[in-house]
């Protein structure tokens, strides 16, 4: 509905909530404070243990994390100063591979092998290790957070999906968001 709402409320909207989002998101990571300073330099040992099967097995499942890339491609034809794009375009692919990396290694830390092979949520549980005196179930807050991550990816995949229907189609952007 959230998607919907911003959708129908035109541009500045869509603009704004992607932009509130992603300013909101990163301050989540924040709080891994615990988990940072309990993380074991023995989970990096061995390096370079893993096949190549299992490295593509592992970019596969990594792919939801970069997906919102190619927005940039649907974009690029609004943008006036189309040179004056490039460094916010290359700051934000940066900024969200250095968040993603960032993530990755306190995970490897903080959890040993055996314990990524039987774990189905390793991020999320890394917060079930944060504790405050008036919050007992962190968690619950950590997922109402990510929803912000995954919200603006989803408006402009959505403005995209419509806007490229149009284009192709002559199908209205709102009968397409309904569909």
């Amino acid at each position: 509905f959230l998607v919907f709402y911003c959708f129908l409320g035109g541009v500045r909207v869509v603009v704004g909530v992607v932009f509130l989002f992603t300013l909101l998101s990163p301050c989540v990571f924040v709080l891994l404070y615990d988990p940072i300073s309990r993380m074991e330099i023995t989970h990096f040992q061995p390096m370079f243990e893993a096949s190549i099967t299992d490295i593509l097995i592992g970019a596969r499942t990594t792919t939801y994390t970069f997906l919102g890339l190619e927005i940039l491609f649907v974009i690029y034809p609004f943008i006036d100063n189309k040179k004056d794009a490039k460094l916010p375009a290359y700051l934000g692919v940066s900024a969200s591979a250095l968040l993603i990396l960032i993530t990755t290694i306190i995970s490897i830390g903080y959890y040993s092998s055996y314990a990524f092979s039987i774990m189905d949520w390793p991020v999320l549980s890394l917060f079930k290790s944060v504790s405050f005196s008036f919050m007992e179930r962190f968690d619950h807050f950590v997922i109402a957070e990510w929803i912000m991550v995954t919200i603006p990816t989803l408006i402009l995949l959505m403005w995209a999906i419509t806007y490229g229907t149009k284009r192709l189609y002559a199908i209205p952007q709102k009968t397409t968001l309904y569909v």
